[in-house]
């Protein structure tokens, strides 16, 4: 990438002969080369933070720092950096489940515990997704007025379903 250094510069130089989202690219690019250390998106679109993670972060301790911001990130799955973000954290559940049971317990956002109940089904395996099984009950047995209409009881009841179905199997395996 290196290599391509001049031609970001002079793309970022000459801003008005070139679309926006071009200008936002190429910063990212020029950011990503100098960047010392990874980083947590700055922008929807900065998927090269990603690319930083992906390709620095080697380890559960190493992710901590990043876990919040990427969670974050997930307020809305149709941010271009959202499915990247999934990506990142389900790499390192264990450092991920509390800060979600967190905020599962503190936040009035219904769309974003939605869409954190959503990872937390599909992304978090068993005896790690286990951990929220408290959370996740509540917000079951007392749900907010909101949350019946903004989908979130449906996603609780979703996560719950699939918690049930594996705490079963795991039941079966053991005897």
């Amino acid at each position: 990438m290196e290599l391509y250094r001049d031609v970001l510069v002079r793309i970022v130089e000459r801003a008005l002969d070139v679309e926006q989202t071009v200008i936002l690219d190429a910063n990212d690019l020029l950011f990503y080369l100098d960047a010392p250390a990874p980083w947590a998106p700055r922008s929807k679109s900065d998927r090269m933070a990603l690319h930083s993670i992906a390709m620095n972060v080697r380890s559960a301790d190493k992710m901590c720092p990043f876990v919040s911001d990427l969670l974050e990130w997930l307020q809305d799955p149709n941010w271009p950096v959202a499915p990247g973000c999934c990506e990142q954290l389900k790499r390192f559940p264990e450092v991920v489940i509390n800060p979600i049971r967190d905020l599962l317990r503190t936040s009035d956002d219904d769309f974003w515990m939605m869409q954190l109940l959503i990872f937390l089904e599909h992304n978090i395996e068993g005896a790690m997704r286990e951990q929220a099984r408290e959370e996740v009950e509540e917000m079951v047995r007392n749900p907010a007025e909101e949350s019946i209409d903004s989908g979130t009881l449906e996603a609780a009841q979703d996560c719950l379903s699939a918690m049930n179905e594996w705490r079963d199997a795991a039941t079966a395996v053991a005897m």
